[in-house]
This record gives C-alpha cells, sequence and structure tokens, in this order.
C-alpha cells in the first residue's frame, strides 16, 4: 500500500533521533487500544537496527480528565510505580499519547529536563491513514511546543 504509516519514518522524520538517545512511549489509561497500538509499536522498534534508540519502558499513568491538566505525580514502568518527573528525566525523546492534551505540562517540563517530546492527544489508530501521513513539518508546526 503506497499510503501507509511507517513508524520508522515517522519517528525519523519527526524526532531525528540520534543513536544512542532514549525514547520514551507515555501514555494514560483511558484506552485499551490505544496501549494495545503502543505495544505493537514497542516491539517494531525493539526489532528496528536502523534508529539506533534505546527504548525505555512505556510509562503508564492515570487519565487526567481534562486537556492541559497537570500530570499525576506517579505513574507506572514495567508495572513498578515511578515518579513521573524522574522517568522523564531518562529520556531524550518522549511522545505521549494521552486521552486529553499534556502538551502544557510536557511543554514545561521537556524544557526543565532537557528532552523532545510529542504530544498526540486523543490518538486512535485510524489518524494513521490521514493526519500521520502527512509531512511531519507540516504536523510539527500544529503542534508545536
Amino acid at each position: 500500500m503506497e499510503n501507509e504509516f511507517d513508524l520508522i519514518s515517522f519517528i525519523k522524520q519527526t524526532f531525528n533521533p540520534s543513536k544512542g538517545e532514549k525514547f520514551l512511549f507515555m501514555i494514560d489509561d483511558s484506552s485499551m487500544e490505544r496501549r494495545e497500538l503502543v505495544a505493537e509499536w514497542v516491539e517494531i522498534l525493539e526489532e528496528d537496527k536502523t534508529l539506533g534508540i534505546k527504548l525505555l519502558p512505556t510509562l503508564d499513568y492515570e487519565e487526567t480528565k481534562f486537556n492541559n491538566a497537570d500530570l499525576p505525580d506517579k505513574g507506572e514502568q514495567n508495572d513498578e510505580e515511578v515518579k513521573i518527573v524522574d522517568a522523564l528525566k531518562e529520556a531524550d525523546i518522549v511522545w505521549c499519547l494521552p486521552k486529553f492534551s499534556a502538551t502544557r505540562p510536557l511543554s514545561i517540563l521537556k524544557d526543565e529536563l532537557n528532552f523532545r517530546v510529542g504530544s498526540s492527544p486523543n490518538f486512535d489508530d485510524e489518524m494513521l491513514d490521514g493526519v500521520m501521513l502527512g509531512d511531519p513539518k507540516d504536523i510539527q508546526k500544529r503542534g508545536a511546543m
């Protein structure tokens, strides 16, 4: 299929990772479908040899209930409770896929903790055949942080 979402290309074009950078998926507990999609992406990235990134364990957190709310203090990685700030400190790149936008709190934290971030609120797999096929530079402009 000619217009098919390519996760590796999207990450290359959107985040421009350098070899050895640490990549973190961050997801709230609002959608099982989104969680399953991220789990599939984790498998793809674990098998990928071209990006050279180190994949951190996915950071799960409780849904915030409204856009740009403060993030909870704690989340989970590998079924263990962690402070969200501590998990973010480990990352060079964070891609957050929550139900409600986390742009404001992540914008503040990215400057404090020195990571690059993408926030894709209310993301679902139907977007893979639409908006996510667009030029990542246009996507970045729409979501500039």
